[in-house]
């Protein structure tokens, strides 16, 4: 995985002028793109992505407006919660950004999770990934400004894109059914899951 920094440099080390280049489509795979892709960069957003989706398996329907704008889990607290309706079935939802209020999240759950939270995102970055540490310097020095300028330019290219909903990508869809079979199965799972290791208590 590239930061943004990093292919930043590759194409100036390339000589590629971007203002000289003819329009062409992308190549395909992965040319596709969807409103819940965009918002995985920010703090909440795979939580938001994901409920969409989830919300169309567990209804038959399309997600509805709050699914499609779920403002509760948005902005820059450091520790969001909502609670939603699916097909008659309450799911509380988590968001932390930022390692210390992940911290203050898996300290709540080692209590007990009186929360009952079902569903946790977890991003290291402040604001999430439109705020990590591979981001493009500039002159401005970093603030919560910057940053919430940064998230608001992404949740407006979900609202303008024509399919919002991870589930609507046609090329996701091909590629599971030519290559990796069904969500969860034997071989998506080999190839996109991880799996957890124990090292011991943490100092």
């Amino acid at each position: 995985m590239l930061t943004t920094r990093e292919l930043a440099r590759i194409i100036k080390d390339a000589n590629i002028d971007f203002a000289g280049l003819s329009e062409e489509s992308y190549d395909s795979l992965m040319s596709e793109d969807t409103g819940a892709g965009m918002i995985f960069g920010v703090t909440g957003g795979v939580m938001e992505a994901a409920l969409r989706t989830s919300c169309f398996f567990l209804t038959g329907e399309e997600p509805a407006e709050d699914f499609l704008n779920l403002t509760p889990v948005r902005g820059l607290e450091g520790v969001k919660e909502a609670s939603l309706e699916i097909n008659g079935t309450t799911v509380k939802v988590a968001v932390a950004n930022g390692l210390k209020n992940a911290r203050t999240v898996c300290d709540m759950i080692l209590a007990g999770n009186p929360q009952g939270w079902n569903f946790l995102e977890f991003m290291a970055c402040p604001g999430g990934c439109a705020n990590g540490g591979g981001q493009p310097r500039t002159a401005v020095p970093p603030s919560t400004e910057i940053t919430q300028a940064r998230i608001d330019s992404i949740y407006a290219q979900d609202d303008a894109a024509t399919k919002r909903c991870s589930h609507l990508n046609e090329e996701v869809l091909a590629l599971y059914e030519n290559f990796l079979g069904e969500p969860l199965g034997e071989e998506s799972h080999h190839l996109l899951h991880t799996t957890f290791q124990d090292r011991g208590p943490v100092a």
